[in-house]
């Protein structure tokens, strides 16, 4: 199986429940011309994680995950909402014929799927976990 790692840096550990935080870097953020173009960036972004781990805050650690649960998150957050949206699109389309209506719709779909997620959203958490480990420098 192959997994997917992320360095990070502790935020907060109260008793089993880390917060680290990642830096995510675009494509950009390697290039070594990238101070003299406007398209580098990069942004910080919290993960919960649920394990007892004994890490401090401020203490540099890898965040563990497979590869397949990247690809659960992907299905979930993008290939489902599109199908719903193509989905919904033709339907009402072939059904009444009016593209306007059709994409209101669509949209509108849109809104009790993310509300299911949502109530599921403890059980995700627990679907999606990671593994911790602290790196020694």
């Amino acid at each position: 199986m192959k997994f997917i790692e992320h360095e990070g840096i502790v935020e907060k550990n109260d008793s089993g429940h880390i917060m680290v935080r990642i830096t995510s870097l675009t494509a950009c953020a390697g290039c070594h011309v990238k101070s003299a173009c406007n398209m580098a960036n990069s942004n910080d972004k919290i993960i919960e994680i649920y394990a007892n781990e004994k890490v401090v805050s401020g203490q540099k650690v890898m965040i563990i995950g497979s590869q397949t649960q990247g690809y659960q998150a992907v299905l979930l957050a993008y290939v489902v909402p599109v199908v719903i949206i193509i989905t919904i699109l033709a339907v009402t389309v072939s059904i009444t014929g009016k593209e306007g209506i059709a994409g209101i719709l669509s949209i509108l779909f849109l809104i009790p799927y993310f509300l299911f997620l949502r109530t599921f959203n403890d059980k995700l958490k627990k679907t999606f976990s990671f593994k911790i480990e602290p790196i020694n420098d």
